[in-house]
């Protein structure tokens, strides 16, 4: 009886003991599991020689039974019960922010398991989208806008429908008969003369004269007084503003036709960038693999240069009147100032994040070891580049086509020469299809939203490829990966183009509509009214708005990178995955910003550098520099396609880096908390040990 007295005395004294652990001294509150359980032993504690049980596909019989549950464990207090496998095992966190959301819940099936279409719906919206794409597409290029019709978008166009050339059309008569224009080498002053040798038209009861008539028609030498103008674009307009702006004619008032003839100008030099985007992107990134640090340290030094090269050059092009307008070198003024106040705040930042440059520099070694084992990697940005470029020709041609889209008109207009008489001439004007000029905003967001996909396809087929890496178990004979799969890098771009493209359009569809409303409200903050913008409560409200709205889209993006990391892991679907990554933000918040970090400083550098190259490169081959709407458009489609291939180099590297880090951060939350992954390299774990956690941290 006393034994049985004793027995029941201690455990009683055990449960106590456990029970009251967390308000103790050797144990914080903070670190106590909520479920009263303790994750169990990984393979650090297994005896020698036995086997890790393991497989990619994380759902065999040899895996610990904890992993493998599907219901979540009984807490203390509920009829279920649970035998911890030791108290010296660290615990995790609140199972309500649990950084594996359902994880532990569900088998884990990891990059190898069988996979499903994720997001169907969207898949078939965008397909759909794109499909409209297409056939908007095909009206724009049956308009035949990229031929004769172009040149009402690229230069002057006198009344008989022939090209200006390099000289600039002048209006006689703009309020009356706007569409009466002739060519002329120089924009004319007040009291110049303008003589035009005119066609004479037949009377309008008689046959309607051609244009372009043979010589024997009846012609006229007509002089037209001139008034001051001004030369903007092809077209010499009324200095007068009040004048400029009540001019009807279609070429002064056309000012998107403008730019977007830019476009069709210099499409050689806008595709050519894409070449030189690329060259410049595979170079860095050789150098990159091979020199490391060294070349992360050159390109904090070569980006101050050029900051401050740029801003010299910018300065020395506004102080050239006799080529460039007032206009145009106030822009160049204001560039300018641009590049001396990022060359200022560029060298603060490497001053505050040298710290973290360096770290990024520590971990480039391990992405440079990923790449040792699957060499084919490097050939997804190839893949990935000629499908932007593709795209890139496909919406500039319809683009283009889109504005060019008309038809002629012949007017029979009486073109006053003096007080008294007038002359019958036969006028031939372009009407602009005004309804496909609005198809554009279709267009433009169908190319930004099929550029996001592609973009996201890129980021989600290199981390499928590194997390396929990062879970295949080390041979210990070999010291190398055991991949189940014959090539892991063709396996990971087909599993993604399969399965997953649906998500990579519903992750950009996500972003797209809080861009597009802060870009709304900076329109109406840029564009206030005169008595609105006394008022400072009105300004200041906007201004929190734009920011508020700032914040909230750098979240979205954050959130859904991460998510199709998730869903490149383990195959989910973007809603699955954006639970695991909002549990992993709010959770870890610091720990997240911290791996993100690591890895966008580690090839940010080379995106500006591959970038501002690729910018200068293409200016020089620019055939005309002296107008601003010559080169404005062009220029910053060069800016936004050079950045979109460096990144779709770049994220070799980014991507490597987040998506190795976030792999570790769940193997070792799966496997019992700090130092008990079971696929983490020894190298891997005292880099996260030595710099991203301190030394109580229990989970990365």
């Amino acid at each position: 009886m006393e034994t049985l007295m004793f027995h029941f005395l201690t455990e009683a004294a055990a449960m106590f003991t456990r029970a009251t652990r967390s308000s103790s001294n050797s144990m914080p509150s903070w670190m106590t599991s909520p479920t009263g359980e303790t994750p169990p032993n990984s393979g650090r504690n297994r005896p020698r020689g036995t086997a890790r049980g393991h497989s990619s596909s994380f759902g065999d019989p040899n895996q610990p039974a904890w992993l493998n549950e599907t219901t979540p464990r009984a807490a203390p207090g509920s009829s279920g019960s649970w035998r911890g496998s030791g108290e010296a095992d660290p615990l995790l966190p609140n199972k309500d922010t649990y950084v594996d959301i359902g994880l532990t819940r569900r088998q884990f099936k990891g990059p190898l398991g069988k996979r499903y279409s994720s997001d169907v719906l969207f898949l078939i919206f965008f397909v759909v989208y794109m499909i409209g794409m297409v056939a908007l597409g095909i009206v724009a290029f049956v308009q035949d806008g990229l031929s004769d019709k172009v040149i009402y978008l690229t230069e002057g166009v006198d009344f008989q429908g022939r090209g200006c050339g390099d000289n600039y059309v002048f209006f006689p008569h703009y309020d009356t008969f706007p569409d009466f224009g002739v060519c002329v080498s120089a924009c004319p002053k007040a009291g110049d003369s303008i003589h035009a040798l005119l066609p004479i038209a037949a009377p309008l009861n008689a046959s309607v004269e051609v244009v372009g008539a043979p010589a024997n028609t009846t012609t006229r030498n007509v002089a037209f007084p001139a008034y001051d103008t001004v030369k903007k674009g092809f077209v010499c307009a009324p200095v007068d503003a009040v004048d400029a702006v009540s001019a009807d004619t279609t070429q002064l008032n056309d000012t998107f036709g403008v730019y977007i003839g830019a476009i069709r100008s210099n499409w050689e030099p806008i595709l050519s960038s894409c070449g030189i985007g690329v060259g410049l992107a595979a170079v860095y990134l050789i150098l990159l693999r091979f020199g490391g640090c060294f070349i992360m340290s050159l390109s904090v030094v070569a980006v101050q240069v050029a900051l401050v090269a740029a801003a010299v050059f910018l300065w020395t092009l506004a102080g050239q009147d006799d080529v460039y307008d007032r206009h145009a070198q106030n822009l160049l003024l204001i560039f300018a100032v641009s590049c001396v106040c990022a060359a200022m705040v560029y060298f603060l930042a490497v001053v505050v994040m040298v710290q973290r440059l360096l770290l990024a520099g520590k971990f480039i070694v391990f992405a440079t070891k990923v790449f040792s084992h699957m060499n084919k990697m490097l050939l997804i940005p190839f893949f990935y580049t000629f499908l932007l470029v593709a795209a890139l020709a496909w919406g500039l041609a319809v683009t283009v086509c889109l504005f060019t889209a008309g038809t002629f008109v012949h007017i029979n207009d009486a073109i006053p020469v003096s007080d008294t008489h007038t002359v019958n001439v036969l006028v031939r004007s372009f009407q602009h299809d005004q309804t496909l000029r609005w198809c554009f905003l279709y267009h433009a967001f169908g190319m930004y939203w099929l550029i996001s996909v592609i973009l996201a396809l890129v980021d989600m087929s290199v981390a499928m490829a590194v997390a396929v890496w990062y879970f295949t178990p080390t041979d210990r004979a070999t010291k190398t990966k055991a991949f189940e799969v014959t090539d892991p890098v063709q396996f990971s771009l087909q599993s993604i183009l399969s399965y997953h493209v649906g998500t990579a359009a519903f992750s950009a569809l996500v972003v797209a509509p809080v861009r597009y409303v802060r870009n709304f409200f900076m329109y109406i903050d840029d564009h206030k009214d005169t008595e609105a913008s006394g008022n400072v409560l009105a300004q200041a409200f906007s201004t929190a708005c734009c920011c508020c709205i700032w914040c909230f889209n750098q979240f979205i993006v954050f959130i859904c990178k991460e998510s199709y990391f998730i869903t490149a892991i383990e195959g989910t679907s973007f809603y699955s995955a954006a639970k695991v990554a909002h549990g992993l933000i709010t959770s870890h918040i610091l720990r997240v910003g911290a791996i993100n970090r690591i890895g966008n400083a580690s090839v940010l550098l080379g995106k500006i550098i591959v970038c501002g190259a690729t910018t200068a490169i293409t200016w020089t081959l620019m055939e005309d520099v002296s107008s601003v709407p010559a080169v404005l458009v062009p220029m910053i489609i060069v800016v936004l396609m050079s950045y979109a291939v460096a990144h779709t180099f770049m994220t070799l590297y980014e991507t490597t880096i987040n998506v190795l880090l976030l792999s570790f951060a769940l193997d070792e939350s799966m496997h019992g908390g700090r130092g008990r992954g079971e696929f983490a390299d020894g190298d891997l774990t005292k880099a996260v040990n030595d710099n991203l956690r301190p030394k109580w941290q229990t989970v990365l």
